[in-house]
């Protein structure tokens, strides 16, 4: 059975965006050694929409297309990355450590090594959310690594959920944009 969770996610994905957060950029190249997992090992969850995908040589990967798709995980670690892709520049991601207000990092186009967590070393959860529109590039995640500890059991999701049917304006679509053009908005 796959941890794959299908979930409503406008009031997820409306408070994740709603935000003003640092912005940040996404470090690539870095190394990472240690503990490494797949995108669909049974410590890593996603609320949302995935699709299950294999690249050239047949590696499995993750690609998480919508918006407020979440992938969550629990770690003991003083460093965590995510390795993941982007097809565009315009690929947003909001990553929360330990409930603290989510910081938006935007991904450079192509493969990568981010650092989402580098800090003291302890039990920590990471939540990282995507932020834009499936039509602004694709969004893949191979793995995540750890430098030293262990990964810990997957969040538990709640028993009860919400489901919104709508669009992008129901995901929190704009809630960034400084200035609206379209007056019908």
């Amino acid at each position: 059975m796959t941890n794959r969770r299908l979930f409503g996610l406008g009031a997820l994905s409306a408070g994740l965006l709603g935000s003003s957060p640092a912005f940040a950029k996404a470090r690539s190249g870095s190394q990472s050694s240690g503990l490494d997992i797949s995108a669909r090992s049974p410590f890593v969850i996603f609320e949302g929409r995935t699709a299950d995908m294999l690249d050239a040589s047949g590696a499995p990967f993750v690609r998480a297309s919508f918006p407020g798709i979440v992938l969550r995980s629990n770690f003991k670690a003083s460093k965590l990355i995510l390795k993941t892709s982007a097809s565009s520049e315009t690929v947003f991601l909001d990553i929360r450590i330990d409930g603290a207000a989510p910081k938006m990092v935007h991904l450079a186009p192509g493969q990568q090594d981010l650092v989402v967590f580098d800090g003291e070393l302890g039990i920590h959860k990471v939540e990282v959310a995507r932020r834009t529109e499936s039509w602004e590039g694709q969004w893949d995640i191979l793995g995540l690594s750890l430098d030293q500890g262990q990964f810990l059991p997957a969040p538990e999701l709640p028993a009860k959920k919400l489901m919104f049917i709508g669009d992008s304006i129901t995901c929190g679509a704009g809630c960034d944009v400084a200035k609206m053009t379209n007056v019908r908005i």
